[in-house]
């Protein structure tokens, strides 16, 4: 069931023409996260994305983009961050061209493979998912991977997993923490890569979107998350990163796309949302693997 909208596309089209100067031709919502509210403007000035939602995530999105793409990397153009034009804080990017790769083998994920590495070499403060100031909450990566075990409890009184899938996900994250150990120093993490946020245009790597999930700590969670709809891609983008699909990595990322999507499926639950089915199906599958492995 979709929350009310807090926003219209009419208030978006008075806000913006002012702040930008020009005249705002269309907008159009876009689908995103239940406690997002996202537009595609078209305007004489070219185009732009709009996304309304928490102060705290939409500045700590904005520093991300700014700091990989003076680094190199292809992110969106930060063009502003306001808290109080409109009904929600927003954070207004220049919509990068082109779409996602139409093949799982196409080239261009080698290449955002590259892009992932120069983002993987920037340090970060503290671990787990940014606040407005850049810094992860948690002293030590474990505090963060333990982070969505702890909430089991809350899913299963929820109705969002059932107890039995719950007690097999604490006794299978307890087998395998060591394949989610880290001791290095945290890194910047996209937080949410995936295919669908890779662009291209004309053969060539546009940029890669969506920084909203921006976060500090292991590398190896980005190549995991990005496994969830990936797969088919990732040897591809393993190429360009660098790293080779050793059976110690299938593991590892085995137990964090399992993390991910519980924290995935909390997070969808807390901001109103109903989706719950995908990330439940992801679970099960993962914690099927991973048993067979032990």
């Amino acid at each position: 069931m979709q929350k009310p909208y807090l926003i219209t596309e009419a208030e978006v089209a008075r806000t913006l023409s002012r702040y930008l100067r020009t005249s705002v031709r269309t907008v159009r919502r876009l689908q995103g996260f239940v406690g997002n509210e996202d537009f595609l403007l078209e305007t004489e000035a070219g185009d732009f994305v709009l996304k309304a939602g928490a102060a705290t995530g939409l500045q700590a999105e904005a520093g991300a983009c700014e700091r990989v793409r003076a680094a190199g990397v292809l992110a969106p153009e930060v063009v502003g961050v306001e808290l109080e034009l409109l009904p929600m804080p927003f954070l207004l990017l220049r919509r990068i061209p082109g779409g996602p790769p139409s093949s799982a083998t196409d080239p261009v994920f080698a290449e955002a493979g590259r892009q992932l590495r120069l983002t993987h070499s920037l340090p970060a403060q503290g671990f787990g998912y940014l606040n407005e100031k850049a810094v992860g909450p948690y002293q030590r990566w474990a505090e963060f991977t333990a982070e969505p075990v702890s909430s089991l409890d809350e899913m299963v009184d929820n109705e969002l997993l059932k107890p039995e899938v719950a007690d097999r996900l604490r006794s299978c994250v307890d087998k395998h923490r060591d394949a989610v150990a880290y001791d290095g120093p945290p890194v910047l993490l996209h937080g949410d890569l995936h295919p669908r946020h890779v662009f291209t245009a004309g053969g060539r790597l546009t940029g890669i979107i969506d920084w909203g999930d921006v976060a500090a700590g292991d590398p190896r969670l980005d190549l995991a998350r990005f496994t969830k709809g990936g797969a088919d891609s990732l040897p591809t983008l393993l190429e360009g990163y660098g790293t080779p699909l050793t059976p110690e990595l299938s593991v590892t990322m085995t137990v964090y796309r399992m993390l991910w999507t519980t924290w995935a499926l909390r997070e969808e639950f807390r901001a109103g949302g109903d989706w719950f089915d995908a990330y439940r199906t992801v679970i099960e599958e993962d914690l099927a693997a991973l048993e067979q492995m032990s």
